[in-house]
């Protein structure tokens, strides 16, 4: 099942000034086959692409592209759809981005007596793709095949977009 945080129109919220780029170490296309699934898993992944696709996250593909999904437990027990980037993340330029010392972060706080929490629900899918980059993120279940047009989780570069 798709959660994600909600625009008051009730869409999914969609960040504006900047965009994913994928950039690739060669120009040859990762391609690997689908994994194979029962049929409980993939009825659950007609229902996860049939939510991706109403939201405009995905749509369907004929990229040289190609890597395979599967699904991982949640500590919830709920289950994740994940599609299995690592032949294409060993390809990616890597992105550095450095993080701030925690204690420096702690400090900060000193004297604060007001705390908040946010929920990012679906916050990678909030992200646009670029262009010429969406190709790159194709995906294959046992029937069909789709990109993100959104950053999608398992991107070795998309917590540094993030």
């Amino acid at each position: 099942m798709l959660h994600a945080a909600r625009c008051a129109n009730g869409k999914l919220g969609k960040a504006t000034g900047i965009e994913m780029k994928i950039e690739l170490l060669s120009d040859i296309p990762v391609s690997c086959r689908p994994f194979r699934m029962n049929e409980k898993d993939k009825q659950e992944a007609r229902e996860t692409i049939k939510g991706l696709l109403e939201e405009g996250i995905i749509r369907e593909s004929q990229s040289p592209y190609a890597s395979p999904i599967l699904f991982v437990l949640k500590k919830t027990g709920d289950r994740r759809m994940c599609v299995d980037y690592r032949p294409l993340n060993k390809l990616t330029r890597k992105e550095h981005y450095p993080l701030p010392l925690i204690e420096d972060l702690l400090n900060r706080l000193t004297g604060c007596s007001v705390f908040t929490s946010l929920d990012l629900a679906s916050g990678y899918h909030q992200v646009p793709k670029a262009a010429d980059s969406i190709n790159k993120t194709a995906f294959v279940p046992p029937e069909g095949q789709y990109e993100y047009m959104r950053m999608p989780l398992g991107l070795c570069n998309a917590p540094a977009m993030f």
